[in-house]
């Protein structure tokens, strides 16, 4: 090879090299340029909101406060349909447990005599005392 051709060809990579050098560099400052003004735009706004002095800071507050306090009363609410859907059950139970022992008695004094109207007849009082004692136990609402 001879040695102005290596020469030429240095200098077009030394000057493709710059150039490239030159861009990259360019596209660092910019996208420096860019990040500064967005940091220094959340910073501002940052500021703004940390600010008790700042309106807006009161209304974010007191609409998460709000939210909060929403939210605890609903959950109570929703407590007490519990609390409330619970004694329905239990006194639909009791009911049913009751008739249950009424046809039981009915069928005992029609004269049947069969071993399982017995043992449904003492299965019943059982749990009809049972549901009895559970509901004096029960918190009332």
């Amino acid at each position: 090879m001879n040695w102005r051709h290596w020469a030429k060809l240095e200098v077009l990579y030394k000057t493709e090299v710059a150039e490239r050098k030159r861009m990259i560099s360019q596209l660092e400052e910019h996208s420096q340029r860019l990040i500064s003004n967005k940091q220094s735009r959340l910073l501002k706004y940052a500021g703004a909101l940390g600010s008790c002095t700042d309106p807006m800071f009161m209304i974010i507050v007191l609409a998460n406060w709000r939210s909060h306090a929403m939210g605890m009363k609903s959950s109570e609410a929703q407590r007490q349909l519990e609390v409330a859907l619970q004694e329905q059950q239990r006194l639909h139970d009791l009911a049913v447990t009751r008739r249950l022992q009424l046809s039981s008695v009915t069928l005992k004094l029609l004269g049947v005599k069969d071993e399982a109207a017995v043992v449904m007849d003492c299965w019943l009082a059982w749990s009809r005392y049972r549901q009895g004692a559970k509901q004096e136990r029960a918190p009332q609402p």
